[in-house]
């Protein structure tokens, strides 16, 4: 009890009492401040972590030390007599009890302020704004930052503002810069109005959410970028119940902005599709996890899509995402699960997509995709040109449609496309990878290196970096090609035995069998190169036996190198093989639908290639 006694005579309860009351008071205030500056969560976290490290740090200088009407002083050196006692002690009470006081009141208003979802109008946009009176109003919708104290949240906030965005981007009144396109400003400190220009829209939203549990904080802010004002900005405190409402609530806030009514294509009103809270933070999380593209990531993400579609059946875009799933894992290199397997799946599942809501763009992206492999290109492209309709302003449709025309020979409609694919998703990689193919197949290769040059800046560095060997070497300059090469390998080209046979046989012809021997499985490099890659190793090299003998030997063939259609191969065209190939692949059919390609004529029942594109 001595212990106890002394500890007490000392105030150590009291100062601990005093320091816990001031620090939560600290704690409190800081969330406030760091949450209306847009503070990142680890500054709010590392404070309270050294608010925790100081208690102990404060009881010892309690114990050390006192507190006295001429300051502080060592305890030793301090009398002990009972009224310097009760003075030490009431100043610590009065501490203590002035704290809670102010601690309460800020809590009080904090919740009160929190609770109205304190709303800040500002009057419509005006007809003598910057942009013409007959614009459609365009917006981008920017990540939301992740305000959680745990950061694996990262996919709730990402999520919420993709949802935001979709559902944007289903009114029929206003242009939407596409996801790709506005999350790749995630993380930089790029203003309003730069990022308006890149994305080549007029208004942005931001925002902020906190998730904990149950318990969701969104705050939203849609700014003008014209003048870099704040045109609406609300605070949602809510639990994940009303996460649907929430998006509702903030469509209907810019929609009343910009004087523009939330209807889609038929005069729906355009709402959010509505499922169990946790489901919904599941299919989420699956979707996020989808996107890494690693073996782990994508069999979780499959297997938490097969628990949302089995707890919600009539959930129609997780039947749609499940699908692409199936349609990513059974096609990519890792092969997750067999082919057949995986396109039967996503066949299945994005058919119950279009029994519950036939009008999702992404249903119509995945049929296209198989009725291509299935070589029915036709309906291919009937099942691009419908998610088009549905959906115009997503990118994905123009990209892969355009890539369907161009196999055709299509090159007009295909650049066509690809241009709005480019427009509509500037910072898609691949998009501007499949550009250059068509400017290199119309003989423009210094336009077509500096687009797979945009395809490495915007994160396929590999993939644009040995497109660009490829080009060097059709242009004749093997030193840039070495050290485009060199550039892929270095950033982790998995073709990398395939790179320097290339390169190597470009230097000599002599040695064009080592690329043959990779090609046809015979090296022992353990690489396997075939398809699109193959016929274009050969292609680059002017191996034209080695095309045609490739395309006669091929069954199957999704993306057909556009390359080809070039005025350099044109001999290759008019060999019957290649023909042959376009028969076997279902492209020929198109041609007896919508007329053969510039390049090709009616020759009997099949049909003669070779004329160019004059």
């Amino acid at each position: 009890m001595s212990l106890f006694v002394e500890l007490k005579r000392r105030n150590v309860f009291r100062v601990g009492a005093a320091y816990v009351v001031v620090g939560w008071l600290v704690a409190q205030i800081a969330e406030l401040i760091f949450d209306t500056f847009g503070f990142p969560p680890w500054v709010l976290q590392a404070l309270m972590i050294l608010i925790a490290l100081g208690l102990p740090v404060a009881l010892v200088f309690s114990w050390a030390f006192e507190l006295t009407a001429d300051g502080v002083k060592r305890e030793s050196e301090v009398s002990h007599d009972t009224v310097s006692a009760h003075a030490a002690s009431r100043r610590l009470d009065q501490i203590t009890i002035g704290a809670v006081v102010f601690a309460v009141l800020v809590a009080v208003g904090s919740a009160y302020f929190r609770g109205a979802e304190v709303s800040t109008p500002v009057a419509p946009v005006s007809s003598s704004a910057a942009v013409p009176e007959t614009a459609i109003p365009s917006v981008a919708v920017l990540p939301f930052t992740n305000m959680s104290a745990d950061a694996e949240n990262e996919y709730f906030a990402d999520g919420i503002s993709e949802e935001i965005l979709n559902l944007l981007a289903d009114v029929r009144d206003l242009s939407v810069a596409s996801r790709t396109s506005a999350f790749a400003f995630k993380g930089k400190d790029t203003s309003i109005p730069d990022i308006a220009a890149a994305l080549g829209v007029r208004y942005v939203l931001e925002g902020s959410v906190r998730k904990s549990g149950q318990q969701v904080r969104i705050t939203a802010q849609l700014i003008d970028a014209s003048n870099d004002r704040h045109l609406w900005s609300q605070t949602y405190d809510r639990t994940l119940d009303d996460i649907f409402r929430i998006q509702d609530e903030i469509a209907g806030a810019i929609g009343d902005a910009l004087q523009v009514e939330l209807l889609g294509e038929g005069g729906r009103r355009v709402a959010a599709e509505a499922i169990d809270p946790e489901i919904y933070a599941q299919f989420l999380e699956a979707r996020h996890l989808l996107r890494r593209r690693n073996e782990a990531d994508l069999r979780r993400a499959n297997e938490m899509l097969i628990h949302v579609v089995e707890a919600e059946p009539s959930f129609a875009r997780g039947h749609v995402v499940l699908g692409e799933a199936y349609l990513l894992n059974s096609g990519s290199a890792l092969s997750l699960v067999p082919r057949e397997i995986g396109e039967a799946q996503a066949r299945m599942h994005a058919e119950i997509a279009r029994g519950l809501d036939p009008d999702l763009a992404g249903i119509y992206l995945i049929l296209g995709n198989l009725r291509e492999n299935d070589q029915d290109v036709g309906a291919g492209l009937a099942a691009f040109s419908r998610a088009i309709e549905l959906e115009p302003q997503e990118p994905r449709s123009y990209h892969w449609r355009g890539i369907a025309y161009s196999g055709l020979g299509y090159l007009d409609l295909a650049r066509a496309d690809l241009e709005e694919a480019v427009r509509l998703e500037p910072e898609n990689a691949n998009v501007h990878g499949w550009y250059s193919t068509i400017l290199a197949a119309y003989g423009d290769l210094k336009g077509a290196i500096a687009e797979a040059g945009l395809q490495a800046q915007h994160g396929n560095i590999s993939g644009g970096h040995s497109q660009m060997g490829m080009y060097e070497i059709v242009r004749g300059d093997l030193d840039a090609a070495a050290a485009e090469f060199e550039r892929s390998i270095e950033a982790g080209d998995s073709t990398e035995a395939l790179l320097r046979a290339m390169l190597a046989a470009a230097r000599d012809p002599a040695t064009q069998d080592g690329v043959r021997r990779l090609i046809g499985g015979l090296d022992d490099s353990g690489g396997t190169f075939s398809g699109y890659g193959a016929l274009y190793s050969y292609m680059v090299l002017g191996m034209g036996e080695d095309v045609l003998e490739y395309l006669d030997g091929a069954d199957r063939f999704g993306s057909f190198p556009t390359l080809l259609w070039g005025e350099r191969y044109r001999a290759l065209r008019q060999d019957p093989r290649f023909v042959g190939f376009m028969e076997r692949s279902g492209r020929a059919a198109v041609w007896r639908e919508q007329g053969p390609p510039a390049d090709c004529r009616v020759d009997g029942d099949s049909f003669r290639c070779g004329y160019g594109f004059e």
